[in-house]
């Protein structure tokens, strides 16, 4: 990840301002389709998927039998599928481990090494 681009204060200043911009190329996006998505995932994590809308971000924790944190990830509801971010090294893991929790749900899980995380600070609401 980039520590900076030239001028470290100022750029500080931008985002407490809610106007800067940072690119974490660093994070793994993964996404998931299906018309079953919202539920599976309810079941699967820590998180309530129940009710999710387009625009709606969810930080999901999935934990293992002693209830440790096995996997972490963070996304948004695009209104067609939800695509999610990971941290490095993790979305080949999480997204077999979630392949085989499928069963009879109609959902998909696929990587996406063409998209990348950029952080937009912003007051305003963000649309997709």
């Amino acid at each position: 990840m980039t520590w900076h681009f030239g001028s470290p204060l100022s750029e500080q200043r931008l985002m407490s301002e809610g106007c800067g911009i940072s690119v974490l190329a660093d994070r793994e996006v993964f996404e998931i389709t299906g018309p079953d998505r919202h539920s599976w995932l309810h079941n699967l994590t820590t998180k309530s998927f129940v009710g999710v809308s387009k625009g709606d971000a969810r930080s999901g924790l999935i934990l293992d039998p002693n209830g440790r944190i096995k996997y972490v990830f963070h996304g948004v509801e695009t209104g067609e599928s939800f695509l999610a971010w990971t941290e490095p090294g993790m979305s080949g893991p999480l997204v077999d481990w979630l392949d085989k929790m499928r069963f009879m749900t109609q959902v998909e899980t696929v990587q996406r090494p063409d998209l990348e995380v950029v952080w937009v600070g912003s007051k305003e609401e963000v649309q997709f």
